[in-house]
């Protein structure tokens, strides 16, 4: 949002000088661009579109929306570059391609984002009584029903309770085929999200590795355990990726004993902590139906150790025999420091324009012209 509004200032900066000058370099650019950016969403939306079965009753209107904003941009800048008399008006005439960009966009969003009554309401309610703080596993049954417009009914999003379908932007070339396999399946929806294994497989996410987990699941009727190291995780996101042939591993997790469901006493969750009491019967690996991602940090018992990957989609880490208090955690280190550098860029935006008027003996304020 703060690095949009700097190239806002400076492009209207740029304008700005533009409208003083019978140069018409920069006005042939903007028509370059305009054309260009216009094509590559005409592009983009139509690949889009392409891939969608039930396309809604608002396509229309979404047709209408990017005709109107990205022909009516090329049309302006068309217009400003061989009418020199028209460029005095170029704010107004951005300005209305603005507040019809934002009335079209408000339009088409409004079904999903007004609560005030309606379907946005019904939804929205209904998923904040399925919201849940704690890992009583029971109440992460699903009992709601998805709106049938999101596809795989009672699988999807927002119901905001343990899912496997959801508008996820990590890739996992095993995400659907485990979330189709009931035994797998319900290791993460199911009665318990808490699964113990003393003798887990390390095993490198390869299709093979994940047909003899099926394999081994389905033989014993209930999933069993393998982990994946940090290295090794970003394979799952690799839809490319070929199989990887381990005589030694395949075999290994053929002979897999069948995961424990172990009782959890639930500390604190959140979106970004999970700590929790858990008694193991042995040392071995514990893990959580929770989505493994690089950013996330684990403690056991105080110390830090390793979040490993578990059964390529969910968190896992050692432990050790008896009571052990777990914690994963999700730093945002770079947060406030992004906050501190936007401000001080925008503040620099403003400020120094000014600083060299005064350095320059013209201590002239620059005027901005300011889009609403």
């Amino acid at each position: 949002m703060f690095s949009a509004m700097v190239l806002a200032l400076l492009a209207v900066r740029d304008l700005n000088t533009a409208i003083l000058k019978p140069e018409s370099r920069i006005w042939r650019q903007l028509v370059v661009l305009s054309l260009t950016a216009s094509i590559a969403a005409v592009w983009a939306y139509g690949r889009v579109v392409s891939h969608i079965v039930n396309l809604g009753d608002q396509i229309g209107l979404s047709n209408l929306h990017l005709v109107a904003i990205w022909s009516g941009a090329v049309t302006v800048s068309v217009l400003l570059f061989l009418f020199p008399g028209t460029r005095k008006w170029l704010p107004v005439l951005f300005g209305v391609l603005a507040i019809l960009d934002a009335s079209l966009t408000l339009r088409l969003s409004q079904k999903f984002v007004s609560t005030d009554s309606g379907w946005g309401r019904s939804l929205v309610s209904r998923a904040d009584a399925g919201h849940k703080t704690t890992l009583t596993l029971k109440s992460l049954q699903r009992k709601l029903k998805a709106p049938s417009l999101l596809g795989r009914a009672n699988n999807s999003l927002t119901l905001r309770i343990a899912t496997f379908y959801n508008d996820s932007t990590m890739k996992n070339r095993f995400h659907i085929a485990f979330a189709d396999h009931p035994v797998l399946l319900n290791m993460g929806l199911g009665a318990n999200r808490v699964w113990f294994s003393k003798d887990a497989t390390l095993a490198v996410p390869s299709s093979l590795a994940y047909l003899a987990l099926v394999n081994r699941s389905e033989q014993l009727g209930e999933p069993v355990l393998i982990v994946h190291s940090p290295a090794q995780m970003p394979k799952v996101s690799d839809m490319s990726s070929p199989a990887v042939r381990d005589k030694a591993e395949l075999a290994s997790i053929s002979r897999s004993s069948p995961a424990q469901n172990i009782p959890a006493q639930v500390l604190q969750y959140t979106p970004n902590d999970l700590k929790l009491n858990v008694s193991c019967p042995a040392d071995g690996w514990l893990l959580v139906t929770d989505r493994w991602a690089a950013g996330w940090r684990a403690k056991v018992n105080g110390s830090p150790v390793e979040v490993f990957g578990g059964n390529f989609i969910f968190r896992a880490v050692r432990v050790r025999n008896g009571e052990n208090t777990v914690q994963f955690y999700y730093p945002q280190h770079l947060y406030f420091a992004m906050i501190l550098v936007s401000w001080i860029t925008l503040v620099a935006v403003f400020a120094i324009p000014r600083l060299n008027a005064i350095k320059a003996g013209h201590p002239k304020q620059l005027r901005f012209s300011v889009l609403l």
